[in-house]
């Protein structure tokens, strides 16, 4: 069957990439042909545009005093650019992915079905600055193809409510969600805001990263780096939190460092990334991914709470396991006695396998199932 996968755009996120590789090669194992949908990358602004607008900046900034970045997309697309260079080998080797500007290009007959997720795919504001109109996350480009399958495998909202929806945008899904053969969620959460659009069956299943066994990643951590000690992976500024970084190695023996490059220089390829899984002593991170990755190398972590970027989907997972007290609200909160942190394999491992045996019936109901004939015009 051949299978657009719709996900968040690529980008030099680790654990994004990670569970796009991980969708496809469920699909492919399942004997299926996926390709995961893309929109371009950024491309730095044109000469002619530069050479009005930072002008114009420059007069705003030391005229006007109005404090504006005179060349921010420049940074911008520069920061962008390095990241990616650490990545990009990853993606064109082992992503099969077809580039769009819009979905609306897809067109009735390419393909067999259309997954939605994982990822927050159903949250506005990551969604819609990669594909624009957020009913695409729901399949409305396809609302009039009357013989495509649709379906979400663990599609997240990333938080618990439907603020960031529009009411046009939320009469608009209810009508499309009747005609998927299988909706699933990543969070808990996820179905409780399913029921409040129409759906009752829908279903709380695994990231596609945990379909997968750590020896699927282990042989693309990079053999030729080490970096053991305390592995930071924060997705925010992690400056001001030096000192209690600081106190926190000195107590554990051992150095930290980032697992994120600072802007400027070219990021980490994956298998660096995945070496820190490998050889660090323990992990600081506030990142979803980043906790599956601990887990399944079995290194002891702990999660900052960011509230910003949403929790739901971290305090799903981590009840999911037993994991909760991995949760903290400040780094003062760690406990120096890390084997509290450990993940424990012997209890993890059965939890595991029952909701892999779980997601992956799931899946496999929503692909044969017969596409619903609703009209949603």
């Amino acid at each position: 069957m051949r299978i657009a996968v719709v996900s968040l755009k690529v980008n030099a996120n680790y654990g994004g990439l990670l569970q796009a590789w991980a969708m496809q090669q469920v699909l492919r194992r399942m004997g299926h042909e996926p390709v995961l949908i893309d929109t371009p990358g950024l491309r730095p602004l044109p000469l002619l545009t530069r050479l009005w607008l930072y002008p114009w900046r420059a007069f705003r900034k030391y005229v006007c005093r109005s404090g504006v970045d005179i060349r921010r997309e420049s940074y911008i697309y520069n920061v962008w650019r390095l990241r990616m260079e650490g990545v990009a080998p990853f993606i064109s080797t082992n992503l099969a992915v077809r580039t769009v500007r819009s979905l609306d290009e897809l067109s009735e007959g390419e393909y067999d079905a259309v997954v939605f997720g994982s990822d927050q795919v159903w949250r506005p504001c990551y969604f819609r600055k990669s594909f624009g109109d957020m009913r695409h996350a729901f399949g409305w480009f396809a609302r009039e193809w009357p013989d495509i399958r649709l379906l979400s495998y663990a599609a997240s909202f990333g938080i618990g409510s439907l603020e960031e929806y529009t009411g046009g945008e939320l009469e608009d899904i209810r009508r499309m969600l009747p005609r998927f053969t299988g909706v699933s969620v990543r969070e808990r959460s996820g179905v409780d805001l399913c029921g409040s659009l129409g759906v009752t069956d829908a279903m709380h299943v695994l990231d596609p990263t945990l379909l997968l066994d750590k020896t699927d990643y282990v042989p693309m951590a990079d053999k030729s780096v080490s970096r053991q000690g305390v592995m930071v992976y924060l997705l925010d500024d992690t400056e001001g939190l030096r000192p209690d970084l600081d106190r926190l190695s000195a107590a554990l023996g051992c150095g930290w460092y980032s697992a994120l490059t600072p802007d400027g220089v070219r990021g980490h390829s994956m298998g660096e990334w995945l070496a820190g899984f490998r050889d660090a002593d323990f992990i600081i991170t506030d990142s979803f991914h980043a906790c599956i990755f601990a887990m399944l190398f079995g290194k002891p972590f702990v999660v900052l709470a960011n509230p910003v970027r949403g929790t739901a989907r971290i305090d799903s997972l981590l009840d999911m396991f037993g994991l909760a007290h991995h949760k903290i609200n400040t780094l003062g909160q760690i406990d120096r006695d890390i084997s509290c942190y450990k993940s424990d394999m012997s209890a993890i491992s059965p939890i595991l396998d029952r909701n892999r045996a779980h997601s992956l019936a799931f899946l496999g109901r929503a692909l044969s199932t017969v596409t619903p004939k609703v009209n949603s015009n």
